[in-house]
């Protein structure tokens, strides 16, 4: 497994690189994650997708022998996969799990990053190499940052009126007893 600390090193523009394939899939399991960062991007569309936004999202694994290994997920800001974003939300602890289909969700993806929950990796093999999938599953309770307190509003106190001057309370006195103001 490659060392997840391992910055590399800078290469010159004339520089020769030997290409060694360093990734190696997590094992299939459940883990718990941190998302680290959201990315908007842009999905160009397919013939079973309309053109769309994503949110790539970055997470690490937390737990399982598989901690600081870092996977990204695509999520397309489309309607049609509006129940994969619906579990993303769900796993970050954003929605509750029990909400009706019908609640509406507001998609807060700074709101995300640094909330924990389960993910369930898969593999799954394409052109003889294996990759990780990401299944979203449920928060972590105990992680997610306390909602802060709201402050209490301040306790109305009536002031006290304000003293008239001497010489404006007898303009006030005068016009009352001249019958009032026209």
């Amino acid at each position: 497994m490659a060392d997840v600390n391992d910055l590399g090193q800078a290469l010159g523009f004339d520089d020769e690189i030997e290409v060694a394939d360093e990734f190696e899939a997590v094992a299939p399991g459940e883990y718990g994650f941190e998302v680290d960062s959201v990315e908007r991007g842009q999905f160009n569309g397919s013939a079973k997708m309309a053109a769309c936004p994503t949110a790539k999202v970055r997470i690490h694994l937390t737990d399982g022998g598989a901690e600081g290994r870092v996977l990204f997920d695509d999520l397309k800001l489309n309607t049609k996969m509006a129940w994969a974003i619906a579990r993303f939300f769900v796993a970050v602890g954003m929605r509750a799990a029990d909400a009706p289909s019908s609640e509406r969700l507001k998609l807060d993806w700074a709101g995300a990053v640094g909330r924990r929950g389960r993910v369930l990796v898969k593999a799954r093999e394409y052109n003889g190499r294996t990759y990780n999938d990401i299944e979203w599953l449920k928060p972590e309770p105990a992680s997610q940052p306390a909602p802060s307190p709201m402050p209490a509003p301040p306790a109305f106190r009536p002031q006290a009126a304000a003293p008239v001057p001497p010489s404006v309370q007898a303009q006030i006195n005068r016009t009352f007893q001249q019958g009032g103001a026209r």
